[in-house]
C-alpha cells in the first residue's frame, strides 16, 4: 500500500503506540514535503529510509522512538530544502546527532525531551538560516552554544524555553557569571 503513495506531498503518522515497523522506502516518494512520524514509541525496526531522495522535504517531525540509531540521519545531510525540524523524545541521548549541523537551510528547530543533554553544541552556530529555536523538557540542559556560535546565528530572533529549569535559571541578567543572558538579550524570549 505504501508504495502507491509516491505522488503524496504529506505523510503523517502519529499517536500509534503499538506501531513497531514502518518499512517505507522514501525513494518512492520524492515529492514528499512534510513528514510527521510522532508518538510511536514502540517503533524499533524498519524505519523509513532514503531521506536523501526527498528533494522537496521542508518539514520533518519525528519521535519519540525506542531506538534513534535507526534514523537515517546521514540521508538528511543532503537536504537543501528542509526548513523545519522537530525532534521529540531523545531522553537517553547525551548529545544531538552530529549530522544535524549540516542542515544549514533550517529556519526552525524544536527539541523536546532531551533529558541528558547539558549544553547545546558549538556547531549549532552552523545553522545560519535558523530563525526560531524551541527547547522543551530538557531537564539537564544548562548552556546554550558558545557566544561565538550564537553570534553566527544572525537570523535567530525567537527562543522558547519550556520546562528546562536549569537553563531558565541561567537565562536572566541576574544570574551573574553563570548567566546566558548576554547570548539572548537581543531576541524575543518566551520562557515557561
Amino acid at each position: 500500500m505504501l508504495e502507491s503513495c509516491s505522488p503524496r506531498q504529506s505523510l503523517q503518522v502519529y499517536e500509534c503506540p503499538n506501531l513497531v515497523s514502518f518499512p517505507l522506502d522514501l525513494q518512492q516518494t520524492p515529492s514528499l514535503e512534510t513528514c510527521i512520524l510522532t508518538n510511536c514509541p514502540e517503533l524499533i525496526n524498519d524505519m523509513p529510509k532514503g531521506f536523501a531522495f526527498l528533494t522537496c522535504l521542508t518539514t520533518l517531525m519525528i519521535g519519540p522512538f525506542s531506538d534513534y540509531s535507526l534514523v537515517d540521519w546521514s540521508g538528511l545531510i543532503s537536504s537543501s530544502t528542509l526548513c523545519e525540524l522537530e525532534l521529540n523524545g531523545m531522553s537517553d541521548m547525551e548529545s544531538l546527532p552530529h549530522q544535524l549541523q549540516y542542515l544549514t537551510t533550517l529556519t526552525s528547530l524544536s527539541l523536546f525531551d532531551f533529558g541528558r543533554i547539558k549544553a547545546l553544541p558549538h556547531w549549532i552556530g552552523n545553522l545560519a538560516s535558523l530563525e526560531r529555536l524551541v527547547l522543551e523538557s530538557c531537564e539537564e540542559l544548562q548552556y546554550l552554544p558558545s557566544m561565538a556560535a550564537m553570534r553566527r546565528l544572525t537570523k535567530l530572533t525567537y527562543l522558547r524555553i519550556i520546562d528546562c529549569s536549569l537553563l531558565i535559571d541561567r537565562c536572566n541578567f541576574e544570574s551573574g557569571d553563570d548567566s546566558e543572558w548576554s547570548k539572548i538579550s537581543h531576541m524575543e524570549l518566551d520562557i515557561d
